[in-house]
């Protein structure tokens, strides 16, 4: 698995959490929305049920945040120290650990 299709599955993934940053949550030209979109929301607003220290704006702001560090560019810089890959198409390194491109299909 090349750099670039990491990356954009990691870009995917932060695009669906910035979303949760507001309030009003919908967005439907997000791809991961059709699976994840309730179950998430529905954590979110129940997360303080479970434990009082997580208040639904805390962690709104929280998902926001996170998202920040998932955008291309982001992602670009900070993998860019590092070497990622072997020469094969099934396969990259980082922090010197082997992952299968199986494991994501």
């Amino acid at each position: 698995m090349n750099r670039d299709t990491i990356i954009e599955a990691f870009s995917s993934i932060g695009i669906f959490l910035s979303q949760f940053e507001s309030f009003n949550s919908e967005k439907t030209n997000i791809i991961l929305n059709k699976n994840f979109h309730e179950p998430f929301s529905s954590a979110i607003t129940s997360a303080k049920t479970h434990n009082g220290w997580f208040e639904e704006k805390q962690v709104r702001r929280a998902l926001g945040a996170l998202s920040v560090w998932l955008k291309p560019n982001v992602l670009k810089e900070w993998s860019s120290k590092y070497k990622w890959s072997d020469g094969s198409e099934n396969s990259c390194y980082c922090y010197g650990w082997k992952h299968s491109s199986s494991w994501f299909s």
